[in-house]
């Protein structure tokens, strides 16, 4: 709803005789070309050529770009910055070439474009019986506990994430989202609260395996 804008660096001269970081930021500015061209011009796209102990240089080192050591003394930068109408910022330093990056190109850019784009978090509530945090273990006698559930990331990056016990019998109105993942052994009041989410028309996805291989010899646990 409010323009976006991209500054796009890549030291184009320094990387001369690097063919696959030119194709890669080709691909790159071909996505972002795009995005600018279906946005109806609230998306700003400005293609920077850092040169050395230039203002641009300077420029980009403040935003968070970093320079990768060229043989020939020189930096290479190459990397993205987006802005919004207010004060955030998101900023990929540098492009890996790695080739498990690449892959995730267009994800990346999405993922920035939509975080500038909704700079306020909506809030996911999670109800469940696994111990998605993690943890459980005893140092004190090497063991190491479960670990957090890599999902719980994933989601962070888009919402604020609560992780609430089985027995919660009332929701803070600033949950947006309710997620219930494996109820079993929710207490009645908790499966009431859940209902009444659902009768009220509320954002609600509920995840259940009865053959839960995290939660093993529970499944016949109504």
């Amino acid at each position: 709803e409010e323009p976006l804008n991209l500054y796009f660096y890549c030291s184009r001269k320094a990387a001369t005789n690097y063919r696959q970081v030119l194709e890669y930021a080709d691909r790159i500015l071909g996505i972002l070309r795009e995005y600018e061209r279906a946005s109806g011009g609230n998306i700003r796209l400005s293609v920077i050529d850092p040169e050395p102990f230039s203002e641009e240089e300077d420029r980009a080192v403040e935003q968070g770009i970093q320079g990768a050591p060229l043989p020939s003394g020189d930096s290479l930068y190459f990397g993205l910055v987006g802005t919004n109408a207010t004060v955030d910022k998101e900023a990929i330093p540098f492009f890996s070439l790695d080739e498990d990056k690449q892959r995730t190109l267009e994800y990346d850019l999405s993922k920035l474009l939509w975080t500038l784009a909704h700079p306020d978090k909506k809030k996911v509530g999670i109800l469940t019986a696994i111990a998605l945090e993690g943890g459980g273990g005893n140092p004190m006698f090497g063991q190491q506990g479960a670990p957090r559930w890599q999902f719980l990331d994933q989601i962070g990056a888009f919402f604020e994430v609560e992780v609430l016990p089985g027995s919660t019998e009332e929701l803070e109105d600033d949950i947006d989202i309710l997620l219930v993942v494996h109820p079993r052994g929710f207490t009645d009041a908790t499966l009431y609260l859940i209902d009444q989410w659902a009768l009220a028309g509320k954002p609600l996805l509920v995840f259940v395996d009865p053959l839960c291989e995290v939660d093993a010899g529970q499944s016949d646990d109504p």
